[in-house]
């Protein structure tokens, strides 16, 4: 591998939008990610209360998913993902 420091180059690639595209991809999937297991919560969320589990419905109501979702991104923004 050949990388010059003064231009910032790999294989004549420059380095920079390489990195920016891939955060962006990364972000994407993260976000995607939150989002199905957001879409997922609801998921079952209405399936225990057709069947009447009422006493596993208290993890699954609205104010519980929020917090979920919220310490998973706070998670991911502390790394930078966000």
């Amino acid at each position: 591998m050949i990388i010059r420091s003064e231009s910032k180059e790999i294989y004549g690639v420059s380095v920079v939008p390489v990195m920016a595209v891939l955060h962006r991809f990364i972000r994407w999937w993260v976000l995607r990610d939150l989002k199905r297991a957001w879409s997922d919560d609801r998921f079952f969320e209405k399936h225990i209360q057709r069947r009447g589990w009422l006493h596993i419905a208290d993890t699954f109501t609205f104010h519980n998913r929020y917090q979920r979702l919220r310490e998973a991104v706070k998670a991911y923004q502390g790394k930078g993902v966000i």
